[in-house]
């Protein structure tokens, strides 16, 4: 790992103002994989695997390539942290744009993932909003919403615009390849949030666009993905101030209700269930979207803890929430 980072600092490179597209591309060194980092004027730092890799505006083209922890934290500390796993494949570039907020809700961008067709004659592009229903515009041609997929679409340049009442718009130059599915997923950073005395929330790792697309629709993949991963799909985290979140406290006749993940396991759509209110803790079992469970205690606003038959576990509040 340390030879990894070491390459990573020697592939830095500095972007320019005047950043043109902010979708996938090949590279030249197709035995690599590329990660761009674009958080405008806000300083981030982006760990990998736990490792200082750089700081933003961030651009390498000399990864190898495999899954990886990606870290984004804001110098400001005021702002909040996020987190995710990216699968980075050969011979792609994958991209993170992103803005962070003083809370989940407030933060929000979209992450890229380039992905083979068996057609290499064949293009397509699929889009998932996280919440869902984000309105959807392609070269200002019509109105869809996500999840939205559009398959023969020209190879080349679009200007992409997603959007949803109260929500911020975002706007980019997605990049068509042919040959290749770009799958785009967007993080709608909610809209004049008014905000509480509260502490930054802390990242949980979310699983990637292609990986949700296989599981919500049960196709395989056709030929080898070369892609960026990114944010989970979720709904929105709901921010408290500290002092009206329980501590350690048993309630009995509350219930935690577990929303939409859209990751899926034996045909069930579930949620993980850990043995601490971190995404680093084991996991010891799984809750089923839809069903409510015996709510024992919630130790800040990012974790809520929960009766799971003979154990007791801890599940994101990005996913549950307290009836």
């Amino acid at each position: 790992m340390k030879s990894i980072v070491a390459k990573l600092f020697m592939g830095v490179v500095i972007l320019a103002s005047g950043f043109l597209f902010s979708g996938c591309n090949l590279l030249e060194r197709k035995n690599k994989a590329g990660l761009q980092v674009i958080t405008n004027d806000v300083v981030v730092s982006i760990f990998i695997d736990g490792q200082f890799l750089g700081k933003t505006p961030f651009l390498t083209k000399d990864l190898k390539p495999g899954e990886y922890s990606i870290k984004l934290e804001p110098e400001d500390q005021k702002l909040t942290p996020y987190e995710t796993t990216l699968n980075l494949r050969k011979g792609i570039l994958s991209v993170i744009t992103w803005k962070p907020g003083r809370t989940l809700t407030s933060s929000g961008g979209v992450i890229y993932e380039l992905e083979k067709l068996a057609d290499k004659s064949q293009t397509e592009v699929s889009v998932l909003s996280i919440p869902d229903g984000g309105i959807i515009s392609i070269d200002g041609k019509g109105k869809q919403f996500a999840p939205y997929t559009e398959e023969g679409i020209e190879e080349g340049k679009h200007d992409f615009e997603i959007s949803l009442p109260s929500y911020e718009t975002q706007n980019h130059t997605i990049n068509i390849v042919k040959g290749h599915r770009l799958n785009i997923l967007v993080k709608l950073a909610k809209d004049n949030e008014l905000f509480i005395d509260e502490e930054p929330s802390t990242p949980t790792p979310e699983p990637s666009p292609s990986e949700i697309q296989r599981k919500t629709t049960g196709a395989t993949e056709s030929g080898t993905v070369q892609g960026a991963s990114i944010v989970a799909p979720s709904p929105q985290a709901t921010s408290q101030p500290l002092r009206q979140r329980a501590q350690n406290t048993t309630l009995s006749g509350q219930k935690v209700l577990i929303k939409k993940t859209n990751y899926f396991e034996n045909n069930k759509e579930v949620l993980k269930v850990r043995d601490a209110s971190t995404s680093a803790g084991k996991v010891i079992g799984q809750v089923e979207s839809g069903k409510e469970y015996p709510y024992l205690a919630q130790q800040t606003q990012n974790w809520i803890k929960l009766s799971l038959g003979d154990k007791e576990g801890w599940v994101s509040s990005l996913y549950a929430e307290v009836k």
